[in-house]
């Protein structure tokens, strides 16, 4: 089938409302002292071949192996603890920096200390490599090493005498982006000796804390202490000239004291901050280096501290946070976010939601609640308010005016916001017609479904129309009807595929199949996704359908709601837990009881936020 399609409008934030709920708190699990970390100042973290996580503290090096902390016994041995940066080579070999301005290797099996000369006695501040296999040490203020792979050392002291060196950064074809206390320079490694190309002018009397390459070539993210961060980009082979813009600045971050910037496999940023926690940019995959929105990470939603030296994306795309304080946190998943346990009227199940540009609308049994997205406050809506005494199973926003409400067994209710008072606003003669799965709709239409077909309210005209089997469906119990990027209404029922309500679009499974669909989404790609209850899973492309079940690492093949979000997932809902699906890979991960999820993922309580 061959369909026109325009993407989905950006959206920022995905948030799944489960039965168990509690306030707006991001999950990161913490390991700092009692958990047998060494020290709880962390300053770097780096993965080794094995997968060990390596944490560099104020007190020596811990391993952790997924299990527990190992304290690394070198350090009393070899060096005077104290580790302040990492770096592994592309030999499999870790180094790491320490405070006395030693340096010390591990290849997997040991550690050895690097020997250099008496006159490197400050911190190292960075660990970089070139093309030749060749690594390269900043000292703080003792000026470059250059260590062969013979590891013989060269000490380069007179290049930057007076210097006062932050960080360091191999920018290619014997290129290197060196950051002092006062500035950014461009050198270049030639005959020996460390030459100055030229400053980065911009930059000039600004403290640069930190530079990292980042995902595309002839592009670096310098972090500085009071001037917010920036984006360098090379122009030429040989850096003749660069690029140099503000990001943070654009995103009222230009006074943050910025300690490190990571941008992580999706091409996110996460901005590592002295007082201010992390701040991630999402980015708008229309326009590069643009980033739609701003999740900030911080002592009120969920970190355990605010000042954070580092951000590591391990191989598996975990991430890891080292603070100041507080030891190291590991982000459980940070797309997924659990709120709302607090509101005792919603009795730890929310059974529907919807948004509103000021509010935030959840429905559950006889009552649903009003959230403030402003002040985060809430106020309950109730029978007294002219609810029924029924579940309210779906909840859909019309305009920012009315809410339409729909009940399990006593049909369509409307809820003035202005007023919150609730009026009854359509039932049917049909009992059947009165249990509602689903509401969606469009500015001139809505859509409602049942299990008695699917009912179509014209919102300019005030008419309505039934649609089931009387009208050619397959099936009268209507799941749910999914509106597309083109606005069309995809439905979702007893079938062998999914199709569009009055009309020939339809994508159709080969074979004497008879499915029940319970949702349907669209990805960034313009794919359609629909997800069944006991067949698990199927991905419509153009010219081709693909299946996920538990044989591809599903969750449950019992589905019950299906959403895209914004960069690269599509995430469904099962009994107790859900399961994400790449959609670019096929990669499937599962999110249960150890993600805090301990109850269903309901029907109808999946949203994608619009701030």
């Amino acid at each position: 089938m061959n369909r026109s399609r325009n993407k989905f409008a950006i959206i920022t934030l995905l948030v799944f409302f489960i039965q168990n709920l509690f306030g707006q708190v991001y999950q990161f699990k913490e390991f700092n002292i009692e958990e047998g970390l060494s020290h709880p100042f962390v300053y770097t973290v780096a993965e080794d071949n094995n997968g060990f996580i390596w944490i560099g503290t104020g007190e020596g090096l811990c391993r952790f192996d997924g299990f527990e902390f190992i304290v690394s016994e070198m350090d009393d041995s070899l060096t005077n603890g104290f580790v302040t940066s990492s770096y592994l080579d592309a030999n499999g070999m870790l180094w790491f920096g320490h405070n006395s301005g030693e340096i010390t290797m591990y290849n997997g099996s040991e550690f050895k200390l690097l020997e250099t000369s008496e006159d490197v006695k400050s911190a190292i501040v960075g660990i970089t490599g070139d093309d030749k296999g060749n690594v390269f040490i900043a000292s703080q203020n003792s000026g470059l090493l250059k260590v062969n792979k013979d590891f013989s050392v060269e000490v380069f002291s007179e290049d930057f005498s007076g210097e006062l060196i932050y960080a360091i950064q191999f920018a290619g074809n014997n290129n290197f982006l060196i950051g002092t206390s006062e500035g950014l320079g461009l050198y270049k490694y030639k005959d020996d000796s460390f030459i100055k190309e030229y400053p980065i002018k911009e930059l000039e009397y600004i403290t640069v804390q930190s530079i990292k390459k980042g995902k595309k070539d002839n592009i670096f993210w310098v972090g500085t202490e009071d001037s917010g961060f920036f984006l360098i980009e090379a122009k030429g082979e040989m850096f003749d000239s660069y690029v140099l813009k503000n990001i943070g600045e654009k995103y009222e971050l230009a006074y943050e004291n910025v300690q490190s910037v990571l941008e992580d496999n999706e091409n996110t940023l996460w901005v590592n901050t002295f007082g201010k926690g992390i701040y991630k940019l999402i980015p708008d995959n229309k326009q590069e280096f643009t980033y739609k929105d701003i999740v900030h990470y911080s002592t009120e939603n969920g970190l355990s501290n605010n000042y954070i030296k580092t951000v590591y994306q391990d191989w598996e795309g975990n991430f890891w946070i080292g603070t100041f304080g507080n030891g190291l946190s590991f982000s459980v998943d940070e797309a997924l976010t659990i709120q709302y346990q607090d509101i005792d009227a919603l009795n730890k199940n929310v059974l529907s939601v919807a948004e509103t540009d000021s509010y935030l609308w959840l429905g559950g049994n006889e009552v649903i609640v009003k959230i403030d997205k402003s002040n985060n406050e809430h106020s309950i809506i109730k029978t007294a308010n002219g609810l029924p005494k029924d579940k309210v199973i779906a909840i859909y926003t019309e305009s920012n005016q009315k809410i339409w409400i729909g009940t399990e067994k006593n049909g369509i209710y409307q809820l003035d916001v202005n007023t919150n008072k609730v009026r009854s606003f359509y039932r049917s003669n049909n009992s059947m017609g009165n249990s509602i799965n689903h509401i969606a709709g469009t500015d001139s239409k809505v859509w409602v479904s049942t299990q008695n077909g699917v009912l179509e309210f014209d919102l300019n005209t005030g008419k309505h129309e039934l649609f089931n089997t009387a009208q050619g469906l397959p099936h009268n119990d209507i799941k749910s009807v999914f509106i597309d990027s083109d606005n069309n209404p995809w439905v979702a029922t007893r079938s062998h595929g999914i199709f569009v309500l009055n009309s020939e679009l339809n994508y159709s499974i080969a074979g004497n199949v008879n499915l029940v669909f319970n949702s349907i989404t669209e990805d960034v790609n313009g794919n359609f996704w629909a997800v069944t209850y006991g067949d698990g899973v199927f991905k419509f492309e153009q010219d081709s359908i693909l299946h996920y079940s538990t044989d591809n690492g599903l969750k449950s093949n019992y589905c019950y709601s299906a959403i895209a979000d914004n960069v690269s997932k599509v995430w469904i809902g099962h009994g107790l837990g859900m399961s994400s699906i790449d959609i670019n890979t096929g990669e499937v991960k599962i999110f249960s009881s150890e993600k805090g999820i301990k109850g269903d993922c309901n029907y109808n309580a999946t949203i994608k936020q619009k701030n």
